[in-house]
């Protein structure tokens, strides 16, 4: 999958490159694709840097929750490929102990490589960015350590915008010109001394 395209540049992926995460000229762009292994349809969402109120990150039990189970699972495959190898004993039924064995040992492996990526990944995380019309979880970025980096940059890059936004005052607007009073006087007639009386 390409890393740029146009003027956008990947920041993040899913699984399976299903939804991924860009950076554009003062916008992000969040691909949210929906299926298995291959995105059967996909949705876009723009977030315009001046326009993001919030970005969240929040870390989740998922991962040790996910090592967990997979390490339990690790040990019933072990112990039934134990009691597999144990039922040998020469009889017509040793080939099917044998497959099975294999399999168990296979469906054990598979569990710890779950248990080996959760330890290299590091812990697992929700980022959701919010602005005034929605709320987005953002599900490429599912990894606390990948997350804490783009959430530094996408801070910087937002704060950078928004405030050169609140920086432009408007232009002073020209004072109007008062109109123009001539300088030669006029005489005003004399106040009468007093009023004609009422017949």
């Amino acid at each position: 999958m390409k890393k740029n395209f146009g003027e956008y540049v990947r920041i993040a992926r899913g699984f399976f490159g299903c939804s991924s995460f860009w950076r554009g000229n003062g916008h992000f762009l969040y691909v949210k694709g929906n299926g298995f292994l291959l995105p059967f349809s996909e949705e876009y969402f723009r977030f315009e840097f001046l326009k993001v109120q919030s970005v969240v990150a929040t870390k989740t039990a998922r991962g040790t929750v996910t090592s967990i189970l997979s390490g339990a699972g690790a040990i019933v495959a072990a112990l039934l490929v134990v009691a597999s190898i144990s039922g040998l004993d020469g009889s017509p039924s040793d080939p099917v102990l044998y497959v099975m064995a294999v399999l168990l040992i296979l469906f054990a492996m598979g569990f710890l490589a779950v248990i080996a990526v959760n330890i290299v990944m590091g812990p697992t995380c929700v980022v959701r960015i919010q602005t005034a019309v929605r709320a987005e979880t953002i599900r490429p970025l599912l990894r606390w350590r990948l997350a804490k980096e783009v959430l530094v940059s996408m801070q910087t890059e937002i704060e950078l915008a928004q405030v050169s936004a609140l920086g432009k005052t408007p232009e002073p607007e020209q004072p109007m010109a008062r109109p123009s009073v001539p300088e030669t006087s006029v005489e005003l007639p004399p106040i009468p001394s007093s009023l004609p009386e009422e017949s």
